[in-house]
């Protein structure tokens, strides 16, 4: 994870401020319910069983917090790509002969 870090972060220096807070906050919603809840997540699992309501919860709880984190992302893109200068457009090839590069402008 730390390797992701350090590769990602010249990443997230060129974006705006405002996209950058966006996407850490929406990548530290999904990572607290995909590593930070599973943690409690497998200790009540072997504690209690599968069939336990506050494992139930918990799942719960983790799964929110994963799909949370995916809306805020999502979000957080459109906004991004909403106000970015420049943005890749895909255009439909109209004919034969083109190729799947062509289509990119």
């Amino acid at each position: 994870m730390l390797a992701l870090l350090i590769v990602y972060v010249p990443f997230l220096r060129r974006l705006p401020k405002a996209s950058r807070w966006r996407f850490i906050v929406a990548g530290g919603v999904f990572v607290s319910g995909a590593v930070g809840v599973e943690v409690f997540s497998g200790a009540v699992r072997d504690s209690f069983g599968f069939e336990d309501p506050r494992f139930a919860l918990i799942s719960t709880l983790e799964e929110l917090l994963e799909l949370v984190g995916v809306a805020l992302f999502l979000r957080a893109l459109v906004l991004h790509m909403a106000t970015a200068e420049t943005i890749p457009r895909l255009v439909a090839a109209t004919g034969g002969g083109t190729t799947g590069s062509d289509a990119l402008e």
